[in-house]
């Protein structure tokens, strides 16, 4: 039977490597390889790879490159960023999974709900919190205050204002966001994962253990890893004063 894995997580945790990564595996439904699939952009009427912004330059992969025509009508941008998905959107998802196993992302906030809806379906949850390692306050910073973001064509549906307040208020806003991780180790989920589980070397390489899927062999990972990393550019200066501050408040 195919599955559907749906990654439910806040923004700006670079959780878009979660379904890229996921649907790399041979039982989901994707191929790629180093430097493929990039998510792009539209920003001041330019085609752009990137989130350009005063902590630097952040580079993600495309989370859902791999749906075709027929899928995108039952996901989509304005789907995957819905803060309170309805039941009647996430039956269409399963449209999605007729042939084929997939992983895909949603920022909805109702958990329990998405939850409850997914236990007597071919589906399973997967949660994600930052947990705590050694970029996390500087990746969601990049990602959270950057141009992309200002421009309501490409941000989320949250309200939230990404404008650059200063490093007292970023740190600030980002214990806030630590927070709420207490609240989501609650919810019940089939799989939990930490930010590390993504986004860091060795952790990375257990990702689709976690899952219980079969993992891309160690020299797609071994690819992934160095382009990703040669792709992302850092204002090492500001986010040197923004972890300063941040470990002398939290």
């Amino acid at each position: 039977m195919n599955t559907l894995y749906l990654v439910c997580s806040r923004s700006c945790m670079a959780q878009m490597e979660i379904p890229y990564l996921l649907n790399n595996s041979p039982e989901l439904h994707g191929d790629s390889k180093a430097g493929d699939h990039y998510a792009t952009y539209q920003l001041d009427g330019k085609h752009i790879d990137h989130e350009p912004g005063i902590l630097g330059t952040v580079r993600c992969h495309d989370d859902y490159w791999n749906l075709s025509d027929e899928d995108t009508k039952y996901y989509n941008f304005e789907i995957r960023n819905e803060l309170e998905i309805r039941e009647d959107q996430l039956d269409e998802l399963l449209n999605i999974i007729k042939n084929k196993s997939v992983a895909l992302l949603l920022h909805a906030r109702n958990y329990k709900f998405i939850w409850k809806w997914s236990r007597n379906k071919p589906v399973i949850v997967i949660n994600t919190i930052f947990g705590n390692w050694d970029m996390d306050i500087e990746n969601w910073a990049m990602r959270e205050y950057n141009d992309i973001m200002e421009d309501d064509r490409n941000a989320n549906y949250s309200g939230v204002d990404h404008a650059w307040p200063g490093y007292e208020e970023v740190a600030q806003q980002f214990i806030t966001q630590k927070n709420i991780d207490k609240d989501i180790l609650e919810i019940d989920s089939d799989v939990l994962l930490e930010q590390s589980d993504w986004m860091q070397s060795p952790n990375i390489y257990n990702l689709w253990d976690k899952v219980k899927i079969t993992s891309p062999d160690k020299e797609w990972i071994d690819a992934y890893l160095k382009d990703i990393k040669s792709k992302q550019e850092y204002n090492l200066n500001m986010l040197d004063e923004l972890r300063i501050k941040y470990d002398s408040i939290r």
